[in-house]
């Protein structure tokens, strides 16, 4: 009966994973608006928030810790993280054409990069927040931590909604793939 059960939970779990395999899917002419200024703007607020627990952490931890470069690291590639992104958002709002709540495949291609950066950002907050919680048994560290992972996966949704907004105006003269 064990082995029965043991099975029919196996199999469900195969099927779960294979159909949640691609999950940013979304219709084609939709992805510029799911990254307008109001919503970098929701997640910008969030990744201050990740500052904000990285700097209690380096406060507690930053000089007297068992490793005090581990809390440092920390609030250091949140900032790093929370100011890359403040400047695009401060570069989508200059220029004549700025529509905040409209982003064209040129601005796209800009919060694709930025979003690329900043994911390599979050891993190394990640990181950072990982061993500052493991040394120092930091709480705060801890809660980086699930943020940070959090952030990164909507920076991964926001790369691939920039990454789909600059593409589809070429779409038309591009051949449909036929990817097996």
């Amino acid at each position: 009966m064990k082995k029965i059960l043991l099975f029919i939970v196996l199999i469900n779990l195969l099927s779960i994973t294979t159909k949640a395999q691609y999950a940013v899917r979304i219709a084609d002419g939709k992805a510029c608006s799911m990254i307008t200024q109001s919503q970098l703007n929701i997640y910008l607020s969030k990744l201050k928030n990740l500052v904000n627990i990285a700097q209690q952490d380096k406060d507690k931890h930053g000089s007297t810790g068992a490793y005090p470069a581990t809390a440092i690291q920390f609030h250091l590639y949140a900032s790093i993280a929370y100011d890359s992104l403040q400047t695009t958002v401060n570069w989508l709002n200059t220029g004549s054409n700025n529509i905040p709540d409209n982003t064209n495949y040129v601005e796209a291609m800009t919060i694709k990069s930025r979003m690329a950066e900043i994911i390599a950002q979050l891993i190394a907050a990640n990181h950072w927040a990982e061993l500052s919680a493991i040394y120092h048994k930091s709480a705060y560290a801890a809660c980086g931590r699930e943020e940070a992972m959090k952030l990164l996966a909507e920076a991964v949704n926001l790369l691939a909604y920039s990454s789909q907004c600059y593409y589809e105006p070429y779409k038309k003269d591009i051949p449909a793939a036929s990817c097996k």
